[in-house]
């Protein structure tokens, strides 16, 4: 129904949104074509005329008005004749002289206050509307009469749009008034109002109760209401047997949901046509803030310094419910109610209202809620991990996945942000309620209190947080000069986020020694960079300073002395330090000790107790004794499960599982062939290459049976051009030209390894797809036996999950650089690679039988085999006869 929030200039509007709103969808004032409302426009006394037309017909078409007298000479074929004839012939509006109305001149604000007090009842030449003094008089009955509320504009200077919507807007609430007793009245002889402009001319309707019940209409973008205790019914004063008990209105277009247990008046035609519910402010008294904003002073309700009186009985409704203040012995009224909020619930929303226009405060409407962080924001849903509060008396027990059909959260939300969760009853579209918490970091430069007290409050920046909840483990760690990160609402203090805010960085101390008179750390940072870190000399290291005896590293760690995890961070050209511990988690969730004997499986760990690995965790490596690399947690799932070490872990929660987001995996004394689980490729290049430390490695370019890869490792292993190499992979390794897949090689089928067993072969087809499970028949030669005839017995081979067979399609014609293969597509017919020549089947595949039981399958798709596909392994004919 409503257009306002629609303008485009919907800033500029500095009105009450209600104003405009109701205006256009009473067709009183419209919008322009482009969107715009235009709001600084001033108005002229032709659209004032058609205005009040509008506001006195209830319609907009005044054509057949067209032809009726007029004494103004300069209305003649103007659009707006009808209009200014109408009001005229009411003696709402009057010319600049019998003869001239000036139709494109601009009203004044005075002048359209007259012809709306015209409108009121008033007769302009008795109400002494006219004449030298009717401008005093239009002021003094306009203030009378309500018309100048919020009309922020010169009086007597051109009248902007938006404050003519504002004179009209008054009005149309404004009862009419009735000259009775030689005065004119806005009562009426039952003890009530006259009606109102909007009731007298434009069939509106009114009631005025408390707005009970507000909520968003199932699968509609509209909203419901009830109205109950109504005491007025279209200006008519309702007692005894009179009083209506509620009314329901339905399809609202605005929200109202503030408005909610206050004392309101609504203006509707039918009980589904609402133009507006409007605050009665003089019968309402509301104070919002936080549970803990409010407290019990002599028996009153003390809010921002001010006292205020309660009524008999005075309730609490938490989350919607009465709880009557009875859920607390010591509790008998709404204020002392909110003076003994402790712990979280000094951080609920409340609002205490006076809704009886006796300005003694009746209700107090607590909204509970639960702190959690966002762990995943999908495109219609995110997935919380709850911190604190969730499910205890009080709150419901909410779902970890909330989707956008049943939750309502901020369209900005990311990975990792602090919310609170509201239950659906605390909104107004009905669902769950899921706002932004702030997050405050820095140094505590003031406390208040003891940490183990309720009432303990720390000061960052110059701002005073009180705490709301945290426990006492968490408390402990925010003392004076602690740089920390704390999840707030208001001025509480909801939740620690991290107890050393100060090292953000997370880095791998392999050396502990002293150089002169001070010490220095050597940290591998996140990026694999190596760090010389001089510490300071009074807090440099864990909070103090260096034990010689016991907190000392060699200067190399071959001796057996195992690095650490650090946070670290930067004062000016020296380092603070501190090793990570189950006190000292640099803000991750869990802390998880040395685990000696650790190994990867399924993509988790083993031995320790957190499992899960997140893809991009920061996994800090030990290997070879005393070199060392940085991977990340997606290479660290694909080690093999028989790859042991030594694990130090850091976890965040998700979803209530721990998820390791930095790892140090100690590999001491073993090479770094952690690898991931079992990869293939078939070896057309050869090169060598060195890192950006000038190690020297050996570089192959490969097809993988899906895309060309380019592949390093400085294991030694001899490969050739031809072979194919079963391979895992460790990681990356630095290069001049950026970051390189390294590998550590694991076996070679090919030249140089004769072990490997191997067979030509011409395949023949097979009967499964793109899933790789099914059978390969094809029939084959030995080494030793050049001849396979055409009636030769076919053999089959099984591929499964188990990978009991590896296929790779290699393009020998293109030595696999480029479009070096094909993926196996739905039952492809393999016979196509294994023409007949004659009584003869040409060799299309080499099938290697390794020792591990895999057989492996290099498939040429140019049709058959040529001397180059297998180099420097067997001479092969071009048809094997």
């Amino acid at each position: 129904m409503f257009a306002g929030a629609a303008f485009t200039d919907q800033a500029d509007i500095k009105v009450d949104t209600d104003v405009v709103d109701t205006l256009v969808s009473l067709g009183v004032v419209n919008g322009y074509t482009d969107g715009s409302f235009k709001p600084n426009d001033t108005v002229t006394r032709a659209e004032m005329a058609k205005m009040i037309y509008v506001l006195r017909t209830g319609n907009s078409d005044a054509s057949a008005y067209n032809d009726d007298y007029s004494t103004f000479a300069d209305i003649k074929g103007h659009w707006a004749r009808g209009y200014v004839k109408y009001c005229q012939s009411l003696g709402i509006i009057a010319g600049q002289s019998a003869t001239k109305f000036a139709p494109d001149q601009t009203v004044t604000a005075q002048e359209a206050a007259k012809m709306l007090l015209v409108t009121l009842g008033y007769d302009a030449k008795k109400a002494g509307l006219v004449g030298t003094t009717w401008a005093s008089k239009t002021n003094a009955l306009a203030d009378e009469n309500g018309l100048l509320e919020d009309v922020n504009t010169s009086f007597t200077g051109p009248c902007p749009r938006q404050y003519a919507a504002q004179l009209i807007y008054n009005a149309i609430d404004a009862p009419t008034v009735v000259w009775r007793d030689d005065a004119y009245t806005t009562n009426n002889y039952g003890n009530g109002d006259n009606p109102t402009i909007g009731e007298k001319y434009m069939g509106l309707h009114s009631v005025e109760g408390i707005l009970t019940s507000f909520q968003k209409e199932d699968g509609k973008t509209t909203y419901n209401a009830t109205v109950e205790n109504i005491t007025k019914k279209d200006g008519t004063a309702l007692s005894g047997k009179n009083i209506i008990d509620e009314q329901n209105f339905s399809k609202i277009a605005k929200d109202y949901y503030s408005l909610k247990n206050q004392k309101v008046k609504v203006l509707y035609k039918e009980t589904d046509k609402v133009y507006g519910i409007f605050a009665l402010t003089d019968s309402n008294t509301v104070l919002s803030g936080m549970l803990g904003d409010f407290g019990e002073d002599g028996g009153k309700l003390k809010y921002d310094g001010k006292k205020y009186s309660l009524a008999k009985p005075s309730t609490v409704y938490l989350n919607g419910n009465d709880v009557k203040v009875a859920d607390d012995a010591n509790a008998t009224d709404v204020a002392t109610y909110a003076d003994k909020a402790k712990g979280i619930t000094k951080a609920y929303d409340a609002t205490a209202i006076s809704n009886d226009d006796s300005s003694k405060i009746r209700r107090l409407d607590v909204a509970a809620f639960a702190v959690a962080q966002v762990t995943y924001v999908g495109s219609d849903y995110i997935n919380v991990s709850y911190k604190a509060n969730n499910g205890v008396k009080g709150n419901p027990t909410f779902a970890t996945k909330l989707e956008a059909d049943d939750a309502t959260y901020p369209s900005d939300l990311k990975k990792d942000d602090y919310v609170a969760v509201t239950a659906a009853v605390n909104t107004a579209d009905g669902n769950i309620g899921v706002t932004k918490l702030d997050v405050v970091s820095g140094k505590i430069t003031t406390t208040k209190g003891t940490t183990t007290k309720d009432s303990y409050k720390i000061t960052i920046d110059g701002k005073t947080y009180e705490m709301a909840g945290v426990p006492a483990d968490d408390t402990k760690k925010m003392t004076l000069n602690d740089t920390v990160a704390i999840v707030v609402k208001g001025d509480f203090c909801l939740y620690l986020d991290d107890a050393n805010a100060e090292a953000k960085d997370i880095g791998m101390m392999t050396e502990l020694y002293k150089e002169g008179n001070r010490f220095v750390a050597t940290v591998i940072k996140a990026d694999g960079s190596t760090q010389k870190m001089t510490l300071k000399k009074s807090d440099g290291y864990n909070g103090g300073s260096v034990n010689e005896k016991t907190d000392l590293l060699d200067s190399t760690v071959k001796d057996g002395a195992s690095p650490k995890l650090v946070s670290y961070s930067k004062s000016g050209d020296e380092y603070k330090i501190k090793i990570m511990s189950k006190d000292e988690t640099a803000g991750y969730d869990k802390f998880e000790g040395l685990v000696s004997n650790n190994t990867v499986k399924n993509k988790r760990f083993v031995a320790s107790t957190v499992k899960a690995i997140d893809d991009s965790a920061t996994v800090f490596v030990r290997y070879k004794t005393d070199s060392y690399k940085v991977i990340t947690g997606k290479d660290l799932k694909n080690w093999k499960d028989s790859s042991k070490f030594a694990s130090t872990v850091l976890a965040d929660n998700n979803n209530g599982v721990p998820y390791a987001k930095v790892v140090l995996a100690d590999r001491a004394g073993d090479s770094m062939s952690g690898g991931s689980d079992v990869n293939y490729a078939y070896v057309y290049t050869v090169e060598a290459g060195s890192n950006v430390d000038e190690d020297k490695y050996s570089v192959y370019y490969a097809w993988n049976g899906s895309e060309t890869v380019e592949l390093w490792s400085d294991d030694g292993k001899n490969v050739s051009t031809g072979n194919v190499i079963e391979y895992s992979i460790d990681g990356t390794v630095e290069t001049a030209n950026g970051a390189k897949t390294e590998i550590t090689i694991d076996d070679v089928y090919g030249a140089g390894n004769g072990n490997k067993a191997w067979k030509m072969a011409a395949i023949l087809g097979g009967d499964y797809g793109t899933d790789k499970v099914g059978t390969a028949y094809y029939v084959y030669t030995t080494k030793s036996d050049t001849t396979v005839k055409k009636d030769a017995k076919t053999t089959d081979l099984t591929v499964d999950t188990d990978d009991d067979a590896i296929i790779l399609f290699v393009n020998t014609a293109d030595d696999g650089k480029k479009d070096a293969g094909t993926q196996l597509s739905a039952n492809m017919d393999l016979s196509d690679y294994a023409p007949l020549k004659g009584d003869v089947y040409a060799a299309n595949a080499v099938i290697y039988q390794g020792a591990n039981g895999k057989n492996i399958i290099v498939i040429d798709t140019t049709g058959e085999l040529d001397s180059g596909f297998i180099a420097d392994q067997v001479t092969l004919p071009q048809v094997i006869k």
